[in-house]
């Protein structure tokens, strides 16, 4: 982490997607890893999630990584 000028390392603290994980965890198990962030961010939404799709998109990746999903075959390029 990068810490600010005269602070030690900025420490993550509780996030609004927090409470939320386990239905990510639901979608990306449901849909045998094919599930796309950006339609878990609208999900999430509907749900009365607040935070940005940025932090959906984290959310998604980690949980992906930690389930096995990622491994699609794909590079991620265009």
């Amino acid at each position: 982490m990068v810490s600010g000028a005269g602070r030690g390392p900025t420490l993550p603290g509780p996030q609004l997607i927090d409470s939320y994980v386990d239905k990510v965890e639901e979608w990306v198990e449901r849909s045998k890893g094919k599930l796309r962030a950006d339609v878990a961010h609208d999900k999430l939404v509907a749900l009365g999630y607040v935070g940005s799709e940025r932090t959906s998109r984290r959310a998604v990746a980690a949980v992906k990584a930690t389930t096995g999903s990622a491994t699609c075959g794909c590079t991620g390029r265009g």
